[in-house]
């Protein structure tokens, strides 16, 4: 008994795009089958692909050395499994893992299926995770662990191809006595208000992190330390002009800062280094001042 091919395929829960092989090449294959499971994934119909590149839904092969890889699998005898991120009809994103094999047919016709599986929901919970862990909860900026590993980037960057990059250091000047008079809460308030005050000032590229308890670190990409001194000023400037609000009351503070452009340094602990000891000397300067060291 033959079994019907078209009925079985309807009812496979995961989406299925069929298509002639040959030629792997370009333009690339043809697409001669999708299941109603695919439309309803992609928002496209059957219509819209067969008889078209398999393109209209993922850019399966629209990379050469993608291509390769399938064509090498195929040559083993093997699958092929990936990761891609789609475009819905509608122009919305999102992801599917999708396995490709070639099916064995008399003639000199050559076909693969493709079996595409949506799993957006594990890559956005994959993703949340990662930012939950690298973000500091108290303010939203990165912890930081993940301030220190954009540090490595940019410090690898440099070492290679010269790119300039300055860090900025931001302590509040009089904390350590805001916090003896007042409890966890109106603290947590302080530091808040600093992040708030720092945000608004830097720039897109600028990267922001909690460094300590109560001070925060800014990496300036492609900035030399002349400029990365002229954000540090108007975050010292922000900080004395703007008191910040506990439980009604407005607190005035002001900022110690410490600035380092890299420069020779050999290692990121040199430069980290560098930039809390000109921290420390601005708080012994009496605060309310910019270092660079």
């Amino acid at each position: 008994m033959e079994l019907p091919f078209g009925q079985v395929v309807d009812l496979v829960p995961e989406a299925v795009i069929i298509a002639r092989a040959a030629p792997l090449h370009e333009p690339g294959p043809e697409v001669v089958y999708v299941n109603p499971a695919w439309e309803a994934l992609t928002g496209y119909t059957a219509a819209d692909i067969v008889g078209s590149v398999p393109d209209i839904a993922h850019g399966l092969w629209s990379d050469a050395e993608m291509r390769q890889r399938i064509r090498d699998a195929f040559i083993r005898g093997t699958s092929y499994k990936t990761t891609l991120e789609n475009t819905h009809a509608d122009g919305t994103r999102y992801w599917v893992e999708i396995t490709v094999t070639s099916l064995d047919t008399e003639g000199n016709d050559c076909y693969f299926v493709a079996v595409e599986r949506d799993i957006t929901d594990q890559v956005e919970l994959k993703a949340a995770a990662k930012r939950l862990a690298s973000t500091d909860p108290i303010t939203g900026v990165l912890s930081r662990k993940a301030w220190l590993a954009e540090v490595e980037q940019a410090f690898a960057l440099r070492r290679r191809y010269d790119r300039p990059w300055t860090a900025v250091l931001v302590d509040l000047d009089g904390i350590s006595d805001f916090r003896a008079e007042h409890d966890i809460g109106a603290t947590t308030r302080v530091i808040q208000g600093l992040a708030e005050r720092i945000a608004p000032i830097a720039r897109e590229q600028d990267v922001i992190g909690r460094f300590g308890h109560d001070d925060f670190a800014i990496l300036l990409p492609e900035t030399t330390g002349e400029d990365g001194g002229l954000l540090a000023e108007r975050i010292r400037e922000a900080v004395e002009r703007a008191p910040i609000e506990v439980d009604g009351s407005h607190h005035h503070f002001t900022a110690s800062i410490g600035l380092v452009e890299p420069g020779d340094d050999r290692t990121v602990a040199e430069t980290i280094a560098r930039f809390e000891h000109a921290l420390a000397e601005a708080r012994d300067r009496g605060g309310n001042t910019i270092v660079a060291g």
